[in-house]
């Protein structure tokens, strides 16, 4: 006869009616009725059944990213017409925070859609000396950037906005932009970085990632006024060079 051990699903069922307690094991036979074992026959039968009987598939990678993407370039190809309709940045700001969080909000469709929760978003505090880098390394390449330009006389600086309540500037401002970056980074790095890593090693994954947010700038860059001025090919291709190298 061929032993076979009933399948975990059954297990809430079978508790109370005879199949299977926490004291004693029973093996259905394919000739014979049910019947009880001990011991180690017992112990056997009971880590067996004990096994999940199946593995919720998780989504792919390639799944997750045509979703998420899909939803974050769609919605912000509206957002685009809208800001450029309007004629650039200044005049359609009242869109700019909707853009903004476009990849955040796709991000958390997305894994409400394919995993049912919202886990794994970088939700988690990490170490302390990384949290101290984030904020310590920007200070420093942008100082070094901006000191050259003020030095060699290629820009100014203007403490214009400064004169009236400095302190409130700063405070106000430092709230606004984290709530207006929160949406990027909860897409870019909470989601599209860890996705990209399962599959690929840490510098292509670097690559890629910087490549979609370049991608994702550069309809205001080319169309837009989000060149600040510069010719469209030089503002593009300085802001590529500053994603991919951050």
């Amino acid at each position: 006869p061929v032993r076979s051990v009933i399948p975990r699903q059954r297990i809430g069922r079978c508790v109370g009616s005879g199949w299977y307690d926490h004291e004693q094991a029973y093996v259905r036979t394919t000739d014979t009725p049910a019947r009880p074992v001990r011991g180690r026959e017992a112990m056997s039968a009971s880590a067996i059944v004990s096994r999940p009987a199946m593995i919720t598939p998780q989504p792919s990678a390639r799944k997750e990213l045509a979703t998420f993407l899909g939803l974050t370039f769609g919605v912000s190809a509206g957002l685009y017409w809208l800001i450029l309709s309007s004629g650039g940045l200044a005049q359609g700001q009242r869109y700019i925070p909707a853009l903004m969080w476009t990849p955040g909000v796709s991000a958390l469709a997305t894994r409400m859609v394919l995993h049912h929760n919202v886990r794994d978003l970088g939700w988690r505090w990490p170490a302390t000396r990384w949290v101290a880098l984030s904020y310590f390394v920007p200070l420093v390449y942008a100082t070094a950037a901006y000191a050259v330009v003020w030095l060699t006389g290629l820009g100014d600086l203007s403490l214009a906005r400064f004169r009236d309540n400095a302190l409130l500037f700063v405070v106000v401002g430092s709230l606004l932009s984290v709530f207006m970056s929160a949406g990027e980074e909860i897409g870019w790095r909470g989601f599209l970085v860890p996705v990209l890593a399962r599959t690929m090693l840490l510098g292509r994954t670097a690559c890629v990632s910087g490549g979609i947010w370049v991608a994702w700038h550069a309809p205001l860059i080319l169309f837009g006024d989000y060149s600040n001025g510069l010719p469209k090919w030089y503002a593009l291709g300085c802001f590529t060079i500053m994603t991919l190298s951050v």
